[in-house]
């Protein structure tokens, strides 16, 4: 061994880095320096080693698969020992699956009937890629440019009608899921919201007001939602109770007038996740209460003097598609409440339904209108253009839900009202330290516009 005591730290860096090269460690390196009179430490040598490869860890050159052609059949030897034989005919199948149709190593390989490493070797010992043309050697011999030239486009057109056949066929499949999936939960509501008797519920009469209007605001009542918490607690039961305490406010403490009741979406907790399943009662059996509950609140008011108005925008949670891209304002289970309680009350000359356009409604108050949404993503989207398309009808203001609790902003010179949700803390809410009052909003309109509101508070 060299004396390497006195010797530059370049050649003291080649040395250790040719001991590395040879298979050592950083520790067996340290030792090696330290009899030669060296001291550098283990960090000093990792430093110095660290961009170099151990030539003797080094692998093999992998061999390059290899093919015979004997009487028709293709034999193509890879690995250790291994072949594949397929004939004339597979391996032009394979190749134009490949290159033509563009398929990958693993459809090919299933629709051959090879594993994936046999294709594989194939491939590689003919040098195909997704650019070559799908022939053997042997057959590009024989083949002209010309003969070349239009098997390729034949073979690709036939593989485009393939494709578009098939593109066809999935969207028709699509179609017609949606359909059934829609038509079974019509059929279920139908014969649920069929045996709904409304109830009145008891409550204290006052005389007619016809000076005014009233809006009172339902949104986010989440029917299904199961909850048991210290902030809240929800369920079937709870529901019920709150709307008897929302009649029986309503009643005992304002005058019967025209009153437009908005129900700003979200009637329905829904099936659209599965932590929201997992806190939600049977879909059927949430649709035909909250469809009973409003049946009672309508028959309450009506048997008090009250003449109605009905509005509904279906929310974000109720949809029946669970995948946001293939959700609809027609697919949701609020619209089945909206329809249900339209049958139900087709025949009362005290209420009247307001239909919603684009799942929004436009409320008319004396000589000016306000518009109601539910307010999630495609809504607010929406809102800066609403001036726009209700320009002749003076719109002043906008009520929305969907955030659970009040805010007010302005758009286009608009003020929207984001409001208090019916079904109080959830546990999205609960989880982000969220509080909100549960309740409903009261709004008074006279001609000159909004008079005054207040918050029924249902706890």
């Amino acid at each position: 061994m060299k004396n390497l005591k006195y010797k530059s730290r370049e050649e003291i860096s080649k040395y250790c880095k040719k001991l590395r090269q040879e298979g050592k460690f950083a520790s067996e390196i340290s030792r090696e320096l330290k009899k030669a009179g060296v001291n550098w430490t283990t960090r000093q040598i990792n430093n110095c080693i660290r961009h170099v490869i151990k030539t003797n860890k080094l692998g093999k050159t992998e061999r390059k698969p290899k093919y015979k052609f004997e009487n028709g059949v293709y034999t193509v030897f890879y690995g250790k020992n291994k072949k594949v034989s397929a004939t004339e005919e597979q391996i032009q199948k394979a190749f134009s699956l490949y290159c033509t149709a563009d398929l990958t190593l693993n459809q090919v390989s299933t629709e051959m009937g090879w594993s994936r490493d046999e294709f594989y070797a194939i491939k590689t010992a003919f040098s195909i890629t997704k650019d070559s043309l799908p022939f053997t050697p042997e057959q590009i011999d024989l083949l002209t440019p010309e003969e070349i030239s239009e098997r390729v486009r034949i073979e690709k057109k036939r593989y485009a009608l393939k494709k578009y056949q098939d593109s066809k066929y999935k969207d028709i499949k699509r179609e017609v899921d949606k359909f059934n999936k829609s038509d079974y939960w019509y059929k279920e509501f139908a014969n649920r919201i069929n045996a709904i008797n409304p109830s009145v519920y008891p409550v204290t009469k006052l005389n007619i007001d016809n000076e005014i209007e009233r809006l009172l605001i339902i949104t986010d009542i989440h029917s299904g939602l199961k909850i048991d918490s210290p902030w809240n607690k929800y369920d079937f039961e709870v529901m019920k109770h709150r709307f008897n305490i929302l009649a029986n406010t309503i009643c005992s403490t304002i005058r019967p007038c025209r009153l437009t009741i908005a129900e700003l979406g979200d009637s329905v907790h829904g099936i659209i996740k599965g932590n929201i399943k997992h806190h939600s009662e049977n879909v059927i059996d949430s649709v035909f209460n909250v469809t009973e509950c409003l049946s009672n609140l309508f028959v309450t008011l009506i048997n008090s003097g009250f003449s109605l108005r009905f509005t509904k925008v279906n929310g974000n949670h109720s949809s029946i598609e669970k995948t946001y891209e293939d959700r609809t304002d027609d697919e949701n289970f609020g619209r089945i409440v909206y329809w249900g309680l339209k049958i139900k009350f087709q025949n009362f000359k005290q209420i009247e339904f307001i239909d919603p356009i684009y799942n929004m409604s436009l409320i008319k108050f004396f000589d000016y209108s306000i518009i109601c949404c539910h307010g999630h993503q495609g809504d607010i989207k929406r809102l800066a253009e609403m001036e726009k398309m209700w320009r002749n009808d003076n719109v002043i203001e906008i009520q929305a839900g969907h955030l659970h609790h009040r805010k007010i902003e302005e758009f286009n010179g608009i003020s929207v009202f984001y409001n208090e949700c019916f079904c109080g803390n959830d546990h999205y809410s609960i989880s982000k330290a969220l509080g909100s009052n549960c309740g409903c909003r009261l709004v008074t309109y006279d001609k000159s516009g909004r008079r005054e509101e207040r918050l029924i508070l249902l706890k």
